[in-house]
């Protein structure tokens, strides 16, 4: 198998992760003007007052690069895959079903709906006059 350069796969994991994090800071940012809501555009062009005819460009350049762009994603999608099959044939039989247990643990972890943070109500301090609570000293 040929192998990629790792300046190819940054690359294009670049191209990956950027438009992505583009267009969560701009989800909110936009808002539809009555006609079917377009991707957002990149960082700032949304913020700089660019005239109708200009985000009419911006739309279309845009629109140019989104099928290569959704190209490379798949692509990039496929070689990690097919690198972590890979790299899983080098793991004993004992590893790779330690492997599968704690891929298992990590999707039941995500498919749990989140508690309240109970964490802050934990760490805050008590209020004057409240009983300390078990195992911490009281100020007098």
């Amino acid at each position: 198998m040929r192998q990629v350069p790792r300046s190819l796969l940054a690359a294009v994991a670049l191209c990956v992760v950027v438009p992505l994090v583009v267009s969560a800071q701009q989800g909110a940012d936009e808002k539809p003007k009555g006609e079917a809501r377009r991707s957002p555009l990149p960082s700032y062009f949304g913020k700089i007052a660019v005239s109708d005819t200009q985000r009419d460009q911006l739309y279309q350049i845009q629109d140019e690069y989104d099928g290569r762009i959704d190209a490379l994603q798949a692509q990039v999608k496929a070689l990690i895959k097919e690198r972590d099959a890979k790299m899983e044939t080098v793991l004993t039989p004992g590893q790779k079903l330690r492997m599968t247990e704690l891929r298992d643990e990590a999707k039941q972890k995500a498919a749990k709906p989140k508690p309240a943070d109970a964490s802050t109500d934990a760490a805050a301090p008590a209020s004057p006059g409240a009983p300390a609570a078990a195992g911490t000293k009281s100020n007098p």
